[in-house]
């Protein structure tokens, strides 16, 4: 964390009774089984976790002191809250507040890792590496963001964050604790519409995070025209950069929002040619990650999340294989709504248009091809194993619930 912080100071932020006795940390940990002496140990609750169940443990290995809720038992190490929760939340917007370098968030439907770690790769060669901050994996959602906030360091110029969004107001709410120099949109397309019901609703949703760009930051986005107007309106005094996207290629589309990026933090002598040479070396784990097995089978590992854009980037990423035989082991898209039915529809019928074979892993999808096959876990390799050989490429993408990997880990 940028600042060291107490019991009493943090009970004074809060408008609660000043404790009697004073404990310092420059540290949150949530989790008990990795306090280290002088931490804070803060008992959050969950659906399938409760920190407070954890408090006597974490006192037992060096914690200088407690956040707890209130309802729980108190001593002078336990600082109580109305909510653990808001707490986090306060904390990380002051984490935020005591930064003095750059902020960066990135939003969108596709292309937010990706984005983010080539814009990291990209400053880490212009400036000393240590002062690149960029938030780990998928950190995209509340504990992700605050927690990425809170491990700033004094010593970072680049801070940069990705904003996830499962429903309306939650762009709104990160961004809100982010306040960014800089926001990013990388991409709208058709991802979490069971709740965001159509794109209007997903550029409604994304755009937020313009709301909140601090006076005088940027706004960046793609130049979709259907969009244009949502985006002007909330990118209200305050700079504005498009860029041009590239609905065949991510890589490209992914490349020219860096662009303008780097450009709206004042460095412009790197040029779209050298972007977008490093943007083919980054590497997501589990997106379009390609390996080969002890047979020279070519694995494309998409296994982390889909919906209709990425999958036709994936799609994309098969087809320009130098493989004869290309498969396709497809599982559902999830948070469709009620488009789920069209939607996997049209992406079957795609896969059975531009490859060989095309299975459905543990699928909800009411299929009527014949040239389709169902599999599950059970059969897949029956169904799979004889067609793979060094002269094959084999593609496994699903939503991250599908649980795609545990098919795929069988032919690895």
């Amino acid at each position: 964390m940028l600042f060291e912080f107490s019991n009493q100071i943090l009970a004074a932020k809060l408008n609660l009774e000043k404790p009697k006795k004073e404990f310092v940390s420059s540290k949150i940990v949530t989790d008990s089984r990795k306090i280290s002496k002088g931490d804070c140990f803060l008992a959050l609750k969950g659906p399938n976790f409760n920190g407070h169940d954890f408090i006597d443990e974490a006192l037992n290995r060096g914690a200088s002191f407690v956040i707890s809720e209130k309802n729980h038992p108190q001593d002078e190490k336990i600082l109580g809250v109305d909510s653990t929760h808001e707490c986090l939340s306060f904390l990380a917007k002051y984490q935020r507040k005591k930064f003095e370098g750059k902020v960066i968030g990135i939003t969108g439907s596709n292309g937010k890792t990706s984005t983010k770690l080539l814009l990291s790769s990209l400053l880490s060669d212009k400036f000393d590496p240590s002062q690149i901050y960029a938030s780990p994996g998928n950190w995209n959602n509340f504990y992700g963001l605050c927690f990425s906030l809170l491990e700033l360091k004094k010593h970072h110029k680049f801070g940069i964050f990705e904003i996830g969004t499962n429903d309306f107001g939650e762009i709104n709410e990160l961004s809100s604790i982010l306040q960014p120099e800089v926001g990013v949109i990388t991409s709208i397309g058709k991802a979490h519409l069971e709740k965001l019901i159509n794109l209007e609703g997903v550029a409604q949703e994304k755009s937020d995070i313009f709301k909140n760009v601090l006076l005088q930051g940027t706004c960046i986005f793609p130049d979709i025209n259907a969009h244009l107007s949502e985006f002007h309106a909330k990118s209200h005094d305050k700079k504005i950069r498009s860029f041009s996207s590239d609905e065949l290629n991510a890589k490209k589309s992914n490349s020219k929002c860096v662009e303008a990026i780097l450009v709206s933090l004042g460095i412009e002598n790197i040029s779209f040619d050298q972007i977008y040479n490093l943007s083919k070396d980054v590497v997501v784990p589990s997106r379009t990650e390609q390996g080969y097995n002890s047979k020279g089978v070519l694995i494309i590992d998409d296994t982390y999340n889909a919906n209709p854009d990425s999958f036709k980037e994936a799609f994309r990423v098969l087809d320009s294989t130098d493989k004869e035989n290309k498969i396709c082991v497809i599982g559902d898209m999830k948070e469709l709504g009620k488009d789920f039915q069209q939607e996997m529809k049209k992406i079957i019928d795609e896969a059975c248009e531009r490859f060989d074979y095309v299975f459905l892993f543990n699928s909800k999808f009411e299929l009527s091809k014949e040239n389709v096959v169902k599999i599950n876990i059970a059969n897949a390799e029956e169904k799979i194993g004889s067609l793979l050989n060094k002269n094959t490429a084999i593609l496994f993408k699903a939503s991250r619930s599908v649980k795609i990997e545990d098919c795929m880990n069988i032919f690895k």
